[in-house]
């Protein structure tokens, strides 16, 4: 059988599809490719632009894209002049809408060295409606020989005029021993934490939402060290939880975590990531853990509350969160959720 896009991992479905679109000489003048950050956009992106031009693509002996022709090996490095890629300046929040005008005067301009011309349009959904507009102008009369590949991590920015001329795909999460098989493969840094701490790369899978981008990230020591450092305060949070003895020791706890706002939101985030797979355990046998690196550890945990217990928790630590999302006052926010906590 033959191997498409190999480099993204799962997501079968998806590759399937685009694949045939290709190997049949039927691909769509425009693609959005969805995701959260660190899913592996760009990477599918930069697969398709060379599977679209890929000297073997017709030839099922070779995978798609093959990545040995010459024509890959430019659009994989990015050293394609046919392929171009349109990003947001950085100093700038969105793409400008005179970088959709100058593409309006080029895209009609004959490709160099490809078949095709190629643009990749990374945080498409950070074009504002100006830049938008403008660029619908260009779909609705697409050039020939002409291919957009937009990414997208909010696809509800983008106009429904625009979504409706091109073909959606969204990235599904990595399942967690997906992840972790490829991870042990593609990095020397994650084949060693996986033989020395296999705990705390399971942490990282659990903490990468699925996302390879992301995971791959925390693998850098420092990063590595943050994370499992915030991690470590949510475990400690749920232990103070659990033993309901000592609530001095849950108010000196409340006080001492970051103060930041930021800071406090994301605690909030993971804790209630946390509570859910507590929740999860008394329910399921087999769901997956979203907080937890391994289900038995979730369920050790979950075993000292009662499921009526986790609700109320997850209810107030929801209501800490929201409010300060909503710029209420920090301390008054702490000092109310301790006061709910108390009360269970």
């Amino acid at each position: 059988m033959r191997k498409i896009f190999s480099d993204i991992v799962c997501n079968e479905r998806q590759k399937d599809v685009i694949a045939r679109h290709i190997a049949f000489d039927k691909n769509s003048h425009a693609y959005i490719i969805s995701g959260p950050a660190g899913s592996g956009k760009k990477t599918f992106a930069k697969l398709i632009a060379a599977a679209l031009e890929c000297e073997h693509k017709h030839d099922d002996a070779y995978p798609l894209p093959c990545k040995k022709c010459n024509s890959c090996d430019k659009i994989l490095f990015e050293n394609a002049v046919d392929v171009t890629y349109i990003k947001r300046p950085e100093s700038k929040a969105f793409i400008q809408v005179d970088q959709i005008r100058e593409l309006q005067k080029e895209v009609y301009i004959s490709s160099t060295e490809q078949q095709n011309k190629i643009y990749i349009i990374e945080e498409a959904h950070l074009m504002n409606e100006q830049s938008q507009n403008a660029f619908l102008k260009i779909l609705e009369e697409p050039p020939k020989n002409v291919v957009f590949l937009l990414l997208s991590e909010n696809n509800e920015a983008l106009l429904e005029t625009i979504k409706s001329r091109a073909q959606s795909f969204s990235l599904d999460p990595v399942p967690a021993d997906k992840m972790r098989e490829y991870l042990v493969t593609n990095s020397k840094k994650a084949a060693a934490l996986n033989a020395g701490d296999p705990d705390a790369l399971a942490e990282i899978i659990a903490s990468s939402d699925g996302s390879i981008g992301t995971a791959l990230a925390y693998l850098d020591a420092k990063a590595q060290k943050n994370l499992l450092a915030k991690r470590s305060i949510v475990k400690d949070f749920i232990s103070l939880l659990a033993a309901k003895r000592d609530r001095s020791a849950l108010f000196e706890f409340l006080t001492s975590i970051p103060q930041k706002r930021d800071d406090l939101v994301e605690f909030f985030t993971l804790a209630t990531l946390a509570l859910r797979d507590l929740a999860v355990c008394k329910k399921s046998t087999n769901a997956p853990t979203c907080f937890y690196g391994t289900r038995k550890e979730a369920e050790s945990a979950s075993e000292l509350f009662s499921i009526s217990g986790i609700f109320c928790i997850l209810d107030s630590v929801s209501v800490a969160k929201s409010s300060l999302e909503e710029s209420a006052n920090i301390s008054v926010t702490l000092a109310n959720l301790f006061c709910e906590l108390q009360k269970r």
